[in-house]
């Protein structure tokens, strides 16, 4: 490893510059994501954070060894969230939310990984590596109030700089490119299919029923396990009366993720209309209980239990089917 790191800039300068330029950083990320969506416009970035990770840490606690399942977090976090605090379906710490998801065991491996090889992954710090390591440095502490990682973006610019870093003078082993590309694939695939399901719930906001649902089903050609896509085309054609169809893409939905609140919403009111009282209050129940801040979840589901107690001996009701 190289002895004269940051030889050719001054302590001073090291020290003068570096240190506020990390604080302003911070400071204007901080702001930056905590006034990115509407919904918490109103709240102070650093109390928005802090509730995130609050939540995070609940989560983690719950189950604590192994965690909720990669990708898991946003259907759990409705359970930990308190009065008051904002809703996020991230935690905004990638530490923190692969904790979450993966338990504690994950992140003793990713830990000792990096203890094991920390003489390998230390970089040289020297004229050439500097402005990549600076990027590196933004990253890491964007990582530290977001998810970064688990975006595509986020972690292509990463592997790009770290290949800066890490550069060596040989050629690439054939097997090593083979296998990064057999990773990166499926990754160019699903970002194209969130960016085909952005447009369709885009245009579904407006009420483009037609236009959104070319978008929609756009995004399942690259990714059929999109279940957002799956979900634009389940509203389209339940608000207009596709009622079967609509159902049929509830029931691929929850065939992939039994823990979507909404689908359980919207398939209980189907079963409902088609006098499955038993179904439709079990499917009520399962969405009031994932996302119990839904008032109207909770009001559907005390709806139809009342009208099941008061009317369960009735015959229609008593042969109800599951």
């Amino acid at each position: 490893m190289s002895d004269n790191r940051l030889a050719w800039l001054p302590r001073k300068a090291k020290l003068k510059f570096f240190v506020p330029l990390l604080m302003i950083l911070s400071m204007f990320l901080f702001i930056i994501t905590g006034l990115r969506f509407p919904e918490t416009k109103k709240l102070d970035p650093l109390k928005l954070r802090i509730s995130n990770w609050s939540q995070a840490v609940r989560m983690t606690g719950s189950s604590p060894i192994l965690g909720v399942g990669l990708g898991n977090y946003e259907y759990h976090i409705p359970q930990y969230i308190h009065p008051g605090e904002a809703h996020s379906i991230y935690s905004h710490n990638f530490i923190l939310q692969l904790t979450a998801e993966g338990g504690i065991i994950t992140l003793i491996l990713i830990f000792s990984l990096l203890i094991i090889y920390r003489k390998k992954i230390i970089p040289e710090i020297d004229r050439d590596n500097a402005i990549y390591i600076s990027i590196l440095v933004i990253i890491i502490l964007y990582n530290l109030i977001d998810i970064g990682f688990y975006f595509f973006s986020a972690s292509l610019i990463f592997t790009m700089i770290s290949s800066q870093i890490y550069r060596v003078n040989t050629p690439i082993p054939k097997i090593t490119a083979l296998f990064a590309l057999i990773l990166i694939i499926p990754q160019i695939l699903i970002f194209i299919s969130a960016g085909q399901r952005r447009s369709g719930s885009f245009h579904l906001n407006f009420k483009r029923y037609d236009t959104a649902a070319v978008y929609f089903k756009k995004s399942l050609e690259f990714n059929k396990f999109n279940y957002r896509a799956l979900q634009g085309l389940a509203e389209i054609s339940y608000s207009t009366g596709k009622i079967t169809e609509a159902d049929e893409y509830l029931i691929r939905i929850l065939e992939h993720n039994d823990y979507n609140p909404y689908a359980h919403f919207i398939r209980s009111k189907i079963l409902y209309g088609k006098k499955k009282y038993l179904s439709s209050l079990y499917h009520a129940g399962k969405a009031e209980s994932l996302n119990k801040r839904n008032s109207e979840y909770r009001r559907w589901y005390d709806q139809i239990r009342s009208s099941f107690i008061k009317n369960f001996k009735k015959p229609e009701l008593s042969g109800g089917e599951r």
